[in-house]
Order: C-alpha cells, then sequence, then structure tokens
C-alpha cells in the first residue's frame, strides 16, 4: 500500500518519476488566467484565520458543503469563521474522489508544512498551526511562496486598474486581462447603465446625454485597452454563455443596441448578432495589438433563481450546458480570419463533451501562422480541473496536435491558495508521458519529454505573454 500524499503523489511509474524530478515541480508559476483582486493583494492584509483566506472567496468549496447537506449559514452566513471551518473539516475529510480532497492537502502541506490528512481529530490542531503562520503570511507572501512569476487577473474595461499601478513594483508581475463581457451582454438588465459607466470611463460620455452608437462603443473599449495594454495586458476573456454566432452587419447591429437602450429588450438571436459583431470588431483590436484571445464557452450561469437572488452571482450556482456549437464556433473563427484579424485564441470548451471538437477545429485556423498553435484548445476547467478532466484533456489535445505546444494550465480561481493546482497539474502530466514511456508508446527519451514538460508548464505562457512571434 502507498502511503498518501508523499513526494511522489500520482506519480506511478519509475519513469514519471525520474521526470517530475528533472525540475517540474521547481519552474516558476505563471497563471494566465484568474479572478484574484489587486486590492487584496496591493493592501496585503494578513488574514485573521485560516477561514478568511481558504473559504472566504472559493465557490468550489461552497458547493461541496451544500452538496453534503450543511446550513447555507455555514457555508455563505453568519456562522462563526471556527464554526464554518469544523464544517469544512468535517465535510472535506469525507470526500474521497473529489479533486477537492486532493487540493485541500496540497494547499495544508505547501502554504503550512502539514502532511497530515485534515479529519474530524486532527481539524482543530491544524487549525491552531494555520492561524498562527497566517499572522505572517499576508497575500503577497503567499504568492511569492508558491513560486509565482506572473498573474494575469480579469478585469472590466471600466475598471481604473489602480491596483494593477500600485502593484508595478511588485517581484511579482500582476497584468490585467481585458474582459469585456458586459459591453456585449445586451440583454442583461443593468446594460444601459454600465454602458455609460464604460463611456465616462473612457472619457468619451455625451454631454448631452446622447445614447450612444456602435462606433461609440467600440470607440470606448478600444481605448479602454490601450490603457490596459500600458498596464501589461496581453490577454482577453469572453465568457460565451448564449450563442457562439450569428452574422450581423454594422447597421444591424447599431439597430439592435438603439432597440435596447429606448425600449428595453431584445430577443435571443438579436443578443447573439450584437455580441458576434462586437467580438469581430474587438478581434481586430487583440489582432493589431498582438494580444490573446480567450474564449470560455458552455457555462449555465446561475441556474436556481431562488439561489441567485438571496446569494448573488458567483456563489457556485452555475453547470455545465450541453447546447452544440460546433458550426457557430467554426463560423465566428471563419469570419474573424476572413475580417479584421484572428488574433492568437484559445478556446476553453466547459463541456468535455465538446473537447475532441474543439481540438480538431483549432489546427483548421493555424494555416500560415508563424507562431505554433495560433488556435488551440485550452486546460481542463472549472468542472473539469481534476486528475481524470486533466489526463483527458492532454490525451485529447496531443491527438490533434502537438503536446509540446500546449499553452497549459489555468487555475481560473480566487483564491490565494490555489497555486497548488498547477503542481497538480504538473504531477498529471509527468504521469501521462511516464505512463507512456512505461508501456512503450514513447520512447524513454527523458531529454524529450523534458522539454515537453518544461515548455507546456511554464515557457509557452512565457512566450505567449511576450507574443514576440505573432504575425502582423
Amino acid at each position: 500500500m502507498k502511503p498518501f500524499m508523499t513526494e511522489n503523489f500520482l506519480l506511478d511509474t519509475s519513469q514519471a518519476k525520474t521526470l517530475y524530478a528533472m525540475g517540474a515541480g521547481n519552474m516558476p508559476i505563471i497563471d494566465f488566467h484568474n479572478h484574484l483582486s489587486g486590492k487584496e493583494l496591493y493592501e496585503n492584509r494578513p488574514y485573521e484565520n485560516l477561514t478568511q483566506v481558504w473559504l472566504g472567496h472559493d465557490h468550489y468549496k461552497w458547493r461541496l458543503l451544500r452538496s453534503c447537506g450543511v446550513d447555507e449559514k455555514y457555508v455563505t452566513g453568519d456562522a462563526g469563521d471556527k464554526e464554518k471551518y469544523d464544517r469544512w473539516a468535517e465535510t472535506v475529510s469525507r470526500a474521497y474522489g473529489n479533486p477537492l480532497y486532493h487540493w485541500t492537502h496540497l494547499e495544508l502541506w505547501r502554504y503550512f508544512g502539514i502532511d497530515e490528512p485534515l479529519t474530524v481529530e486532527s481539524k482543530d490542531r491544524i487549525w491552531g498551526r494555520c492561524c498562527h503562520m497566517l499572522k505572517a503570511m499576508p497575500p503577497r507572501t503567499l504568492v511569492e511562496g508558491q513560486n509565482v512569476k506572473i498573474l494575469c487577473t480579469t478585469n472590466d474595461p471600466a475598471e481604473d486598474l489602480k491596483y494593477h499601478k500600485l502593484l508595478s513594483g511588485w517581484k511579482v508581475q500582476v497584468l490585467p486581462t481585458f474582459r469585456p463581457d458586459r459591453a456585449l451582454n445586451i440583454q442583461k438588465e443593468d446594460f444601459p447603465n454600465y454602458i455609460q459607466n464604460l463611456m465616462e470611463a473612457a472619457g468619451k460620455a455625451s454631454s448631452e446625454k446622447k445614447a450612444p452608437a456602435i462606433k461609440d462603443i467600440l470607440d470606448a473599449l478600444e481605448c479602454r485597452l490601450d490603457d490596459f495594454v500600458r498596464l501589461g495586458c496581453r490577454l482577453s476573456d469572453h465568457s460565451l454563455e448564449v450563442g457562439v454566432f450569428a452574422s450581423c452587419s454594422h447597421k444591424e447591429a447599431d439597430a439592435i443596441l438603439s432597440k435596447r437602450l429606448k425600449q428595453g429588450s431584445v430577443s435571443v438571436l438579436e443578443h447573439v448578432k450584437y455580441q458576434t459583431f462586437m467580438l469581430l470588431s474587438l478581434a481586430g483590436m487583440f489582432k493589431k495589438r498582438k494580444m490573446t484571445m480567450q474564449l470560455h464557452i458552455g457555462a449555465l450561469r446561475n441556474i436556481s433563481a431562488s439561489g441567485f437572488l438571496s446569494l448573488g452571482a458567483d456563489a457556485g450556482l452555475d453547470a455545465v450546458s450541453d447546447r452544440a456549437f460546433a458550426s457557430e464556433l467554426a463560423e465566428l473563427l471563419d469570419a474573424m480570419e476572413k475580417g479584421a484579424g484572428l488574433p492568437r485564441t484559445i478556446i476553453y470548451p466547459l463541456n468535455p463533451g465538446a473537447w475532441t471538437m474543439a481540438a480538431a477545429m483549432a489546427p483548421c485556423f493555424c494555416r500560415g501562422k508563424t507562431m505554433a498553435a495560433h488556435v488551440q484548445m485550452g486546460a481542463a476547467w472549472w468542472f473539469n480541473d481534476h486528475e481524470a478532466g486533466i489526463t483527458r484533456q492532454l490525451e485529447e489535445y496531443a491527438c490533434s496536435a502537438s503536446l509540446e505546444n500546449f499553452v497549459g494550465m489555468v487555475t481560473d480561481s480566487r483564491s490565494l491558495l490555489s497555486f497548488p493546482r498547477h503542481e497538480y497539474f504538473r504531477r498529471v502530466l509527468c504521469r501521462l508521458l511516464g505512463r507512456w514511456m512505461n508501456t512503450g508508446k514513447i520512447p524513454e527519451d527523458y531529454k524529450t519529454s523534458q522539454k515537453i514538460v518544461e515548455a507546456v508548464c511554464y515557457k509557452n505562457a512565457e512566450n505567449m505573454l511576450k507574443n514576440e512571434k505573432q504575425e502582423d
């Protein structure tokens, strides 16, 4: 019987152990997609206890607690921090097979040096030790201790990026990512107010309170995009939830916008048309600036209406859509390629049933590009960044392209304790390559395999953020 979570955790062949020991665990981390708070990092206030840093922002954990019948009082409610921690310890200690079981113990190990399982019996000991250590571990210390080199946060175009400016002297680069979803989600109730805020943030608000046209919104977005780029932004991010593509002319988009601002509603088709026109226009801006565009597709948001009313967004009330979107995605990428330009693009289908489709589609849009994997399928994320999901995603990628060109793992997290997920990914990658060696599927060539590991775990992300090779 193997002991739990040793230095050879997940590494089940001698080849995997050798490969991981050659440096996978020591490479710096580039987390190019997360939802961390620049304000929290800048203010750098120590946490009072483990609950605040561990459970305060983590809807992954909230979902598990609810699924095990824990009352909301102990999830996001008014229970004391120790009470919430106790419920978490009691819950996760029995969650065998859930990635949170592994992540929880990796986090205890890597941040606090605790290598005993979290159980009902050990929870008070662990609480005491972690709370004591946290007094000397403010947010930036937590990040630095995990060998993080670059963080790319997710930011709305109307944000002033004050804290990114203030963090510019920190040893860890904190770069904004341009996420204009609120400017594209024309069906949302707050859309008119948001557009006014965007125009003001870009210094383009009309003194006559005149309703903006498409060109005005695009000008405002481009103005803010340049502000982002000046602070090191190299990525955009988009969540496509209602649809992916519906052909739309400039005239149609203007008419849809006017209808929304004057009449208060548009149809689902009109939403997708407007979104498509805006995405195609933005893609040209990203291409011009040699940025990478990320498309997250397939989330069902806030599916419990009563839960959303009570808890709000990002509270663990989302799920996976099974809507087919292959033809729409192909049309979107094709329209970008034929139009203002197709920037380097990473496609993240949330439904693993779409992985083969996305992996197969990506190389169709790499013709004539000077950077490898100009369009590629992104990492397993959200409901899929577990042992089985990561393995399957790597296999799918390798079947349709060259694994060496994969840009690698992201945490997609709001938690400052999430960085050991990179280690988790690296162990799964080394295990996969080790198994291939062990079964004769690839040569026992550590030099080549090590180059693949280095590329996938660090160098490809580093090169993407430099983006020096993307063609004009």
